[in-house]
């Protein structure tokens, strides 16, 4: 689970894989670091989508956050970006492995 103060490159990936969900409100840097502003964002994807907004990714908000990369695969008019399939891949999304560009 991930949360405000981590350092890590999954960071990254979440915030990443986040820039797809915020519509570009407020997008995010990949930076490795979960600060003030990924917690707004994420708090806001959990909202967004019924999920309790706690700013923690955890498997629940993996998931969503992961589920934006399978419409992608299973729309294939939705052409998925270089770096939506590497954060996806780097953060373990479940099917990412099977995706190609």
């Amino acid at each position: 689970m991930w949360r405000i103060g981590a350092r890590h490159a999954c960071v990254g990936y979440i915030q990443t894989l986040a820039n797809y969900y915020n519509g570009g409100y407020a997008p995010l840097v990949s930076d490795n670091v979960f600060g003030p502003k990924t917690d707004r964002v994420v708090r806001w994807i959990q909202g967004r989508w019924g999920l309790k907004q706690d700013g923690i990714v955890g498997p629940q908000t993996w998931l969503l956050l992961c589920s934006t990369q399978m419409m992608e695969e299973r729309y294939p008019w939705r052409v998925p970006s270089f770096f939506s399939i590497s954060a996806a891949r780097g953060a373990g999304c479940p099917g990412a492995d099977k995706m190609y560009y």
